[in-house]
């Protein structure tokens, strides 16, 4: 078979989540495949002039592209360029960003114009989730979903179990800065469950944030690449909660898959695409107000047996649905339609 040729143009380096997960993992993977990638990461300078000479590096490396593959990248005039100059285009979001998160006050109205007009110029599109596909099929007649996994073969090798040989209970909950807003949003069961258990339970917040409660002892441990799956692999159980608005409806969810991953058993909101990943007192549990959200997670705080139990089969729900080898094949259809198409 003749190799296939993908420029990709990710919106992040690969030390950015979104980018790393759904670009730069992906990449040695499909070149056993029979596809050869080239990344073009965008300049970290925004000065018009470093932006006009990434855009007449995309244009010539596209031209000699069979795909280019564009990773939540809404270009504005430049769509019409790069589709000139291949129109064999791959879209791929993992976010609403046809709208803003609820914390930002002054959103983008021309956002939702530009992302429509990027769709229309793609040979198809892969989305995160349900939510974003169902956005992007006015637009576009060929959409997938493929979710954000993970390398479950990479996870298997982090070291496990806690170097704390006194530790007790690890509740954390894991995510950039500005998501502590949603973290926010359940600070009242802090305090609650640390009266009830006091030092038989910890609270960890791994971020480049920090976050702290009245009446919670809560480590805030620094967020770092190298360090990621280490430090989760740590916890007892992990926290994921979410709002109910369109941003956080284009969540993919990828917080639980991680814990899962590490067979922690999560506590998610009863919101957005959790309830698609958790099946509820199988594989995690989902959670509303605060009163349920203390008591879920102190369910788990006080069963051992019952964390054990859940970790596994999430774990085991991740190799199936959410793993890096259960998109790869997905991911590859999808290339290889849109690159031998004339």
């Amino acid at each position: 078979m003749k190799g296939i040729k993908v420029l990709f143009l990710p919106i992040w380096g690969p030390e950015a989540p979104s980018s790393r997960l759904r670009v730069y993992q992906f990449l040695e993977p499909l070149r056993g495949e029979g596809i050869e990638a080239e990344v073009i990461t965008p300049p970290r300078d925004p000065r018009p002039v470093r932006r006009f000479a990434y855009l007449i590096q995309a244009l010539v490396r596209a031209a000699r592209a069979d795909a280019v593959f564009i990773q939540k990248q809404v270009l504005s005039f430049g769509i019409d360029l790069l589709a000139r100059a291949n129109p064999r285009i791959i879209f791929d979001f993992d976010d609403a960003i046809f709208t803003r998160p609820p914390w930002e006050e002054n959103p983008d109205p021309g956002v939702s114009a530009r992302l429509e007009k990027t769709l229309r110029r793609s040979r198809a599109v892969v989305a995160g989730n349900r939510y974003l596909a169902d956005y992007a099929r006015p637009f576009c007649s060929r959409v997938e979903v493929i979710p954000t996994g993970v390398d479950l073969d990479f996870i298997s090798r982090v070291p496990r179990g806690k170097s704390e040989a006194a530790a007790g209970v690890r509740v954390g909950w894991t995510g950039t800065q500005e998501n502590l807003w949603y973290l926010s949003k359940i600070a009242e069961a802090f305090p609650r469950l640390q009266a009830r258990f006091g030092k038989k339970v910890e609270f960890r917040v791994i971020s480049n944030g920090a976050f702290e409660v009245p009446g919670a002892s809560i480590q805030n441990i620094p967020w770092t690449l190298a360090g990621e799956y280490p430090r989760l692999a740590a916890l007892d159980i992990g926290l994921a909660p979410l709002g109910d608005d369109p941003w956080s409806r284009g969540k993919c969810g990828f917080k639980a898959i991680q814990y899962m991953a590490l067979a922690i058993p999560p506590v998610a909101s009863r919101s957005g695409v959790y309830p698609e990943i958790i099946r509820e007192g199988e594989n995690g549990l989902l959670a509303g107000g605060i009163e349920e959200w203390e008591e879920k997670t102190a369910r788990l705080i006080e069963d051992e047996g019952l964390r054990k139990k859940m970790g596994e089969a999430a774990r085991e729900e991740v190799r199936k649905r959410f793993s890096l080898t259960a998109n790869l094949p997905l991911l590859r259809d999808v290339i290889l339609r849109v690159a031998r198409r004339a």
